[in-house]
């Protein structure tokens, strides 16, 4: 009889590593396929949201000892629906959509000093017709590009949005300030879309990966984590403060064409939108601090929104110039369209009484905008014959 090959204890240990890392492999893959379709059933991606949804945050603010107006501590909440509110959309509400970059969005007010919760308060204790919510998805940076998405996207999933408040300029404003001669239309900016939203609904994305609704779980506790950091620090303020002090300033702004017809384009686009879901699309023009003859004070402050390139920056002078062209785009368009307008910016005292920086509203501020759009919506809103006369007459263009 021939004897039996002994294995050697070497390479039985090997293979038992192999049979180990391959049954371990293929648990793990089994856990995660699992949880994938518990996620699917319990807690699938279905809704488009700018913002991070089931926020509840309070927010420790170091900026509140350089800007004036705002508190030590503010508390940021966004509903399940992604959009903060005291209230929800549904069928017996009359729903507004505020749409804007951070100036909608009051990050750094709490809830109830933000502007759009302040007008739906002021809305449903004074007019009786019916109840409003007024849903604020404002997001930092969006530009008019950002709001034809969110207006195609996340009006449809609501109930009752009868209405949008359109607070816009400023971002698409910046981004020529930021981009110059490199200027490009956001409809060539292949991730603009993307980028409109932090949740999608997984069937919107683009890639297969983004599509597992564990990935987008783990990418919601990432931009909910992003999102209650601080924008600023100390050090970074400083070093913004002294680069524009330093800079060489410059009353000549960039050519403005391109940048002016891409923003024409987009809020064209939205204004057909609109119509076409008898949705009433209002206009508010962009208030800012940026004036002629701005003390020292009030240029340090506003110094963190102008953009300082190879040593050289804009006046206050030039920059308020530009803001006032966007605004008056925005008027003409409105005019030509017969939408509503609210000239928001020339109501505003250009002062720190209202910002806190260059565009942004501390509290006083907040409670003035909410008043002056109030008092312009509310002839409107009180009759529910003129209401529906406005929504047809969009409608039918």
């Amino acid at each position: 009889m021939r004897d039996k090959k002994t294995i050697k204890p070497g390479k039985n240990r090997f293979r038992n590593l192999r049979i180990n890392a391959g049954l371990f492999i293929i648990s793990t893959l089994f856990c995660l396929f699992l949880l994938e379709m518990g996620l699917r059933l319990v807690a699938p991606h279905v809704l488009y949201s700018s913002l991070v949804p089931n926020m509840d945050a309070e927010r420790n603010q170091n900026i509140a000892t350089f800007f004036p107006g705002l508190d030590s501590v503010s508390h940021f909440s966004v509903n399940e629906f992604g959009y903060r509110s005291p209230t929800y959309f549904d069928q017996d509400r009359f729903g507004i959509l505020a749409i804007g970059g951070s100036t909608t969005q009051c990050i750094n007010l709490s809830d109830d000093e933000s502007w759009p919760w302040i007008l739906e308060e002021k809305l449903n204790a004074s007019v009786n017709v019916r109840e409003f919510t007024v849903g604020n998805i404002g997001a930092a940076a969006f530009n008019s590009g950002n709001h034809y998405h969110q207006l195609k996207c996340i009006a449809p999933q609501f109930e009752n949005i009868h209405m949008a408040l359109m607070l816009v300029g400023i971002n698409d404003y910046m981004r020529l300030l930021r981009l110059g001669e490199a200027y490009y239309p956001t409809s060539a900016d292949e991730h603009l879309y993307n980028r409109s939203f932090v949740r999608l609904p997984r069937s919107g994305k683009p890639h297969w990966y983004q599509r597992n609704e564990l990935y987008m779980h783990i990418r919601d506790t990432y931009n909910g984590l992003r999102s209650n950091t601080e924008a600023f620090d100390k050090e970074k303020l400083h070093s913004l403060f002294a680069e524009y002090e330093s800079a060489l300033k410059s009353d000549e702004l960039p050519d403005m064409d391109i940048a002016l017809d891409d923003y024409e384009n987009n809020l064209r686009k939205m204004v057909q939108l609109a119509r076409e879901r008898n949705i009433i699309l209002v206009l508010i023009s962009q208030p800012s601090l940026w004036h002629k003859d701005m003390g020292a004070f009030e240029e340090k402050i506003a110094s963190i929104g102008a953009p300082v390139f190879n040593n050289k920056a804009y006046s206050p002078s030039a920059l308020s110039q530009g803001m006032d062209i966007f605004n008056e785009k925005l008027r003409l368009i409105a005019t030509e369209e017969d939408i509503p307008f609210i000239d928001l910016a020339s109501k505003l005292p250009k002062d720190t009484t209202v910002f806190y920086d260059w565009c942004h509203y501390n509290k006083r501020g907040s409670h003035m905008v909410a008043e002056l759009i109030y008092q312009d919506l509310k002839p409107t809103l009180e009759s529910v014959q003129s209401l529906a006369q406005l929504m047809s007459k969009q409608g039918m263009r």
